[in-house]
């Protein structure tokens, strides 16, 4: 009963550790308008987003897709950055979420698209 017991809590603790992210919740702010079709290159959205801002993003199923705050990859945030990422149908569960990945307090998240559609990437501040 007791291996039972320790089988049973280990597949529990698994399955929690693979879902749970510490993400910002979702705020409905977006900037800039429309929706962003990114290219093979480094680019930006925008150049002057803000905290608690999302920008929409088209992605195509396969694909992988870098987003960052990081210097080493041109962004420019003078804080503490997180970013937070949703599907745009779903915006109660992230999709992925990075802190502090490069350049000591950025964020950096890589991630390969599972569905054509949009996602949402939100910018948020530590506090």
């Amino acid at each position: 009963m007791l291996h039972f017991l320790r089988l049973t809590l280990f597949s529990i603790a698994c399955l929690i550790s693979t879902n749970s992210f510490s993400q910002c919740i979702f705020v409905d702010n977006q900037y800039p308008a429309g929706t962003f079709t990114p290219t093979a290159s480094w680019t930006s959205a925008a150049t002057n987003s803000y905290a608690g801002e999302f920008v929409a993003i088209n992605v195509v199923n396969g694909n992988t897709y870098e987003f960052t705050t990081c210097a080493s990859f041109g962004g420019n945030a003078t804080y503490d950055s997180q970013l937070t990422l949703f599907r745009s149908t779903n915006t109660t569960v992230a999709l992925d979420y990075s802190d502090d990945d490069c350049d000591a307090d950025d964020a950096y998240i890589s991630w390969v698209a599972t569905f054509t559609g949009v996602v949402y990437i939100q910018l948020n501040e530590l506090n």
